[in-house]
């Protein structure tokens, strides 16, 4: 008989150590290091009753029982922890709680290796009063009255929390359960009937006997069940927390299991779903009871009777095999999307419409790039109404289309515009001008990239642009002759003083102010001095050539440059204006007789900027009327006024 047990018992052994370095190895499952642990102290437990069994040596006995006892005292702690952790009791399994679990065995383990100095855990040496060795040792008061109601308690608890999640598992989830419980409860109610006396044996105790039996169960639900593998106890936990409803039925088509978002959607409760049918429960809707029926997985939308929309997904479970094993059906709350869905069509439908009614054009570019990867072209890929009325093309002529060449002829800026936009990322405006339907009209083009394509907006600017050119216009003329003012003079001619290749220009300016003008303002008023003026500027004008540049610097005083000429020219010039000043200006009745004195100032002669140029003909213009007026002053020399 001791022969058997020692083979039982030691391939017993081997099991929970295989067991138990396959979990330390893999871990598969939440706690899986902690039940790892326990099954190496009942591997302990095992092997130390072989060796009880196989010495003779009481010493040896001894030893074996107390390396044994620390075991037995980890073993109910262990399985308590592994079930808080792969059960999800994170309200129980706080780290101060965890550790009070091991006061109890940490003193029994204490007790057990100084049992000589006060044989609390049993009597010292365990033989009976014949000398022999029993199977019940001659235990102690620490052993009847802490070791063994704390571990039977922990072991309760443990049974208790299995228990709890085999009644709120669904079917799926209890196989891996069962052997769990099992192979806790063969052992536990073994050591309760040795422990009372109820169950006697010769020669060695039952309880790691019955331990071979559980790692042997443990052993094919571990390879056949996934025991350890996937705790059921958190998938339950998870199924409870999710926040889509899902349904479990068996194959004949009965709610088995339901979490709480499910209830909610379906406004009902636990007992009113458990046990029924699953199209009871469900929205009726014809799609779904076909969907229920369906081989293959099915999403139905169906609305709840309170309005709200629920997306069903019906999916059959299968076993091994290939049979039914009933169906899971998902529920999701999709009324906020379908609102949120509406309206981002309402606001997509909003925006398209902006868009084709927007009096800009909008473009969509994609670049097409050569094989070294440079922007070779871009394809128009979306074009509104408005772009191709400024383009000048209709819409399918540019969508699909190369955009190079299609709103020629100012394209090639255009390209290199936005092909800069590619390259750098940065938005750039440029503006072109184009003609249509005879008509001169300004665009402003506003590129901005968007992913690897760019929005191109074009904005008709024509108004902006000629209320622009109007106001230049105006702030560089002269109101009252229409001539440039200081302003615009002083704008236009420095640039006419230089060559195209940059080199001074031989130039002269003439700088005239009219004699007397005052008199004619007080004798004959305003209005008759503006006719003068008005008249005197038309006769410089007819002294002029084209290029030459006329302005009014204000008052009653005039400039000429002349381009490309000497003092010759210049004399000969002023000599003409002063010929046509000697005919009176006839305003009204009145003959009014006004003639200037002119200054000459030669360029680069007397000045090489147009500043010092003013200066000098203006010194020039004193020295005329210095010298009475109506004559031309250029540096020393006069010429007086002739008569035609």
């Amino acid at each position: 008989m001791q022969e058997l047990a020692t083979l039982l018992l030691a391939v017993g052994g081997v099991v929970y150590l295989a067991l138990a370095a396959a979990l330390m190895r893999n871990r598969p499952g939440p706690g899986a290091r902690t039940i790892a642990c326990g099954l190496f102290a009942i591997a302990v437990w095992v092997v130390m009753a072989v060796v009880e069994l196989r010495t003779a040596n009481v010493a040896d006995f001894v030893l074996a029982a107390k390396v044994k006892y620390t075991a037995i005292a980890l073993v109910p702690p262990l399985l308590f922890l592994f079930l808080l952790r792969c059960t999800e009791r994170v309200g129980l399994a706080t780290t101060a709680r965890l550790a009070l679990l091991f006061v109890i065995p940490v003193a029994t383990i204490a007790a057990a290796w100084t049992n000589e100095l006060h044989e609390i855990m049993w009597a010292h040496p365990p033989v009976d009063a014949g000398g022999e060795r029993s199977s019940r040792m001659p235990w102690g008061p620490w052993f009847w009255y802490v070791h063994v109601p704390y571990s039977y308690v922990l072991t309760g608890a443990s049974l208790v929390l299995l228990a709890d999640e085999w009644r709120r598992a669904a079917k799926l989830q209890r196989s891996q359960i069962a052997p769990l419980m099992a192979g806790i409860l063969i052992p536990s109610v073994v050591n309760v009937l040795f422990t009372t006396g109820l169950l006697k044996t010769h020669g060695f105790g039952p309880t790691p006997l019955a331990f071979v039996a559980s790692g042997l169960l443990f052993s094919w639900g571990f390879v056949r069940r996934d025991l350890f593998r996937l705790a059921p106890v958190a998938y339950q936990a998870v199924f409870e927390q999710m926040h889509d409803g899902v349904l479990i039925s068996d194959p004949e088509h009965r709610v088995v299991n339901v979490n709480r978002a499910a209830l909610d959607m379906t406004a009902r409760s636990a007992d009113a779903v458990l046990g029924y049918r699953i199209e009871d429960v469900l929205p009726a809707d014809a799609r779904i009871a076909r969907a229920l029926t369906a081989a293959e997985r099915a999403t139905v939308e169906c609305e709840t009777p309170d309005g709200r929309r629920l997306e069903v997904g019906i999916s059959p479970v299968t076993g091994s095999a290939g049979r039914a094993r009933g169906r899971v059906v998902l529920l999701r709350d999709v009324t906020e999307r379908e609102r949120t869905l509406a309206a981002l069509r309402e606001s997509e439908a909003l925006v398209r419409g902006i868009v084709e009614h927007s009096p800009n054009g909008i473009l969509r570019l994609r670049p097409r790039r050569g094989p070294d990867g440079d922007v070779r072209d871009f394809d128009c890929i979306f074009a509104n109404p408005a772009a191709a009325s400024f383009i000048g093309r209709p819409e399918a002529e540019l969508v699909g289309r190369p955009f190079k060449g299609a709103v020629h002829p100012y394209t090639a800026g255009l390209f290199q515009a936005f092909r800069e936009v590619v390259r750098t990322r940065a938005s750039c405006e440029v503006e072109r001008t184009v003609v249509r339907g005879g008509r001169e009209i300004w665009l402003r083009f506003l590129a901005a990239p968007a992913g690897e394509d760019l929005i191109v907006t074009c904005v008709d600017v024509t108004e902006d642009k000629h209320r622009e050119i109007a106001m230049e216009a105006a702030a560089s003329q002269d109101a009252l002759t229409g001539l440039l003012n200081r302003r615009g003079f002083e704008t236009d001619a420095p640039s006419l003083l230089r060559d195209g290749g940059g080199s001074s220009r031989p130039c002269a300016l003439l700088y005239a102010d009219l004699d007397r003008f005052k008199e004619v303002n007080d004798r004959f008023g305003h209005e008759a001095g503006d006719l003068v003026l008005c008249e005197f500027a038309a006769r410089m004008q007819r002294c002029t050539r084209g290029p030459d540049l006329m302005a009014r610097l204000g008052g009653d005083e005039f400039v000429l440059l002349l381009l490309d000429t000497g003092l010759d020219g210049a004399l000969w010039v002023a000599e003409r204006l002063l010929t046509s000043s000697h005919q009176a200006i006839r305003v009204d009745q009145h003959a009014i007789d006004c003639t200037p004195s002119i200054g000459i100032a030669l360029h680069p002669e007397h000045a090489s900027e147009l500043k010092a140029l003013l200066q000098a003909a203006d010194r020039a213009m004193y020295d005329a009327k210095a010298r009475g007026g109506g004559v031309a002053v250029a540096g020393r020399a006069a010429v007086g006024a002739r008569s035609s």
